[in-house]
């Protein structure tokens, strides 16, 4: 871990996003949608924790910033592939300047499972995600909508679980079930809630 917190301290913060990457993002997916936050690591942990992700899941982090939760996801458990899809290309580079780093410490072995993609949730790959996290709270509200639909209607076939941390959008709540909440601290927030839900109901 302490590779990693030497990695994060030694490259620009998903904070530093410059003005015009901000606007980049916010003209792509809407206003609201550059705003950045993040879990706080041992918010992470815990989530990981619960999540007990293992060799065949598929952990997608879908606004992943700079990539904590895949590179948490990498080095503390056994999850099969930890991919972060980032529309910023600021934060995708500060993300790639992170994997860079890693591996020069530590070896590619330990963080061969992380795959990082500047790329937009509304339409980059899905197919083998069993488990999605979207840190969504500042997402415009049809950003989020269209992470429902894609999600409840089959983009993702074997996810499992799904972690947001606003309410899903009718009617994709009911299509995937929800299965509770968690309450984790965040850079944004002492307490932030997060929404558990299950992959689609089969058809």
């Amino acid at each position: 871990m302490s590779a990693l917190r030497a990695a994060l301290a030694a490259v620009p913060s998903g904070f530093d996003a410059p003005t015009a990457d901000r606007a980049a993002v916010d003209a792509a997916a809407g206003p609201g949608a550059a705003t950045y936050g993040e879990l706080a690591e041992a918010a992470f942990l815990k989530l990981l924790r619960w999540l007990a992700p293992g060799p065949d899941d598929a952990l997608y982090d879908l606004g992943s910033g700079t990539g904590l939760l895949v590179w948490l996801a990498a080095l503390t458990t056994r999850v099969g592939r930890a991919v972060g899809i980032e529309l910023s290309a600021f934060r995708h580079a500060a993300a790639l300047a992170i994997r860079a780093r890693l591996r020069r410490e530590l070896g590619l072995g330990a963080i061969a499972a992380v795959e990082l993609r500047n790329e937009d949730l509304r339409t980059t790959a899905l197919g083998d995600a069993t488990i999605v996290f979207a840190a969504s709270t500042c997402f415009p509200d049809p950003l989020l909508a269209a992470l429902a639909r894609r999600l409840g209607g089959g983009a993702a076939p074997r996810l499992r679980t799904l972690i947001s941390t606003r309410p899903l959008p009718q009617p994709w709540d009911r299509a995937l079930p929800a299965r509770g909440t968690l309450h984790v601290p965040a850079t944004w927030a002492p307490r932030v809630r997060l929404y558990v839900h299950a992959g689609p109901r089969p058809r």
